[in-house]
């Protein structure tokens, strides 16, 4: 499901869990324990495999979860992003495909993300998660992008975010254009970067039980259950 590459410039982590790289409890665990064993310093760099990036949280095991199992789930996804928030080196993702719902969140918790392609979909699915997200994806949202939050609400094609931080950047060769950043950065980077993971976490922690108390009582909202069962439906024809 998971497939890292390690050399002395950076850190490649590949999702491959097909067809749409979707995120199960044993996929995150196993994105947790790699990020333990990375160098926290080096660049690190997140695709995926095929031609989807992710489809975020796997709706056909989601929905046939308990409470308590689909709150590990959660748990599991917002430790993962926590730990790339924390990373000490730079943070890339390298869109291969769409990013949408969660894989849209794992996009934008890196510090650089990449498309070779502007046609790409990302995005939030607004017909189950409109009305409130975990504590870490709407911290990150808040904060990163402040009043423009309410944009990603729909899913649009990659070029529909490029405004305020350039979510997106485009490239032939992302991997190069990388590599190539890589090698100029400098003390300024470390210092913003540290601000700002000092400002996520800061709102997190003061906000986040009421988030996440507040996604999961709309989760099991029989309005939301019935749209969380309908798309699993249109997903399976």
């Amino acid at each position: 499901m998971i497939k890292i590459k390690k050399n002395k410039q950076y850190n490649l982590v590949v999702l491959s869990n097909p067809p749409a790289n979707t995120f199960n409890i044993d996929l995150l665990n196993d994105l947790c324990v790699i990020m333990k064993s990375v160098n926290n310093d080096k660049p690190l760099l997140i695709t995926g495999e095929g031609k989807i990036f992710s489809a975020g949280i796997d709706l056909f095991i989601a929905n046939e979860l308990s409470k308590k199992d689909f709150k590990n789930l959660i748990v599991s996804f917002e430790s993962f992003l926590i730990q790339i928030i924390k990373h000490k080196g730079p943070t890339y993702t390298i869109l291969n495909g769409p990013a949408i719902a969660g894989g849209f969140i794992l996009s934008i918790t890196t510090d650089y993300c990449y498309s070779n392609n502007v046609n790409y979909k990302v995005g939030l699915n607004q017909n189950i998660t409109r009305l409130s997200l975990p504590s870490v994806p709407q911290s990150l949202i808040k904060i990163k992008y402040e009043n423009d939050y309410q944009k990603f609400w729909e899913i649009k094609q990659i070029i529909e975010f490029d405004f305020n931080n350039r979510i997106y950047q485009f490239a032939k060769n992302p991997l190069k254009e990388i590599i190539k950043k890589i090698e100029n950065f400098d003390n300024s980077f470390y210092e913003q970067k540290e601000k700002k993971q000092i400002k996520i976490l800061n709102h997190i922690k003061i906000n986040g039980k009421n988030y996440n108390n507040e996604f999961f009582r709309q989760w099991w909202l029989n309005e939301t259950v019935k749209l969380r069962e309908k798309e699993v439906k249109n997903l399976k024809t």
